[in-house]
């Protein structure tokens, strides 16, 4: 059964991942492009009847920041991960859901010249802890 999505009224939005504590209790994350040309991260929840936007945390409201990935172990923990412009380069981002709202939780970043980037996420338990995965620019070769 197809179900429309809620949308935010802006030029593009972008679902990029999808996690399930249960049938009533879905994330999506992803991006949407707002009117001032920013990407800023966008969380859907499914309660079992409908979508609705659930309001997520940006780093700057006038740079990009976008989720890539969701995990939940409970109703009331859920990790996503992305990345948000920290300038000349991409920097992590990581949000935690508490069951309440989304927050940004301090993330390391490997290079303060290479862009950092976490395009995926899971955790497995309360006790396991979160384990991301990054992903890095390719150096390119030079004769």
């Amino acid at each position: 059964k197809a179900v429309k999505s809620a949308n935010v009224p802006s030029e593009q939005n972008e679902l990029l991942a999808v996690a399930a504590v249960s049938t009533n209790d879905v994330w999506a994350v992803g991006d949407s492009h707002t009117s001032s040309g920013a990407f800023q991260t966008l969380t859907l929840h499914w309660d079992g009847t409908a979508w609705a936007i659930v309001s997520s945390p940006n780093v700057s409201t006038t740079q990009d920041s976008v989720l890539q990935a969701v995990t939940c172990v409970s109703t009331s923990d859920c990790w996503a991960v992305g990345n948000h412009d920290g300038g000349s380069t991409s920097r992590t981002l990581i949000e935690r859901w508490d069951g309440t709202s989304w927050s940004i939780v301090a993330s390391p970043n490997t290079s303060a010249t290479q862009s950092n980037v976490l395009s995926g996420v899971t955790c497995t338990s309360f006790t396991s802890g979160i384990s991301a995965q990054a992903t890095m620019p390719r150096a390119s070769a030079s004769s």
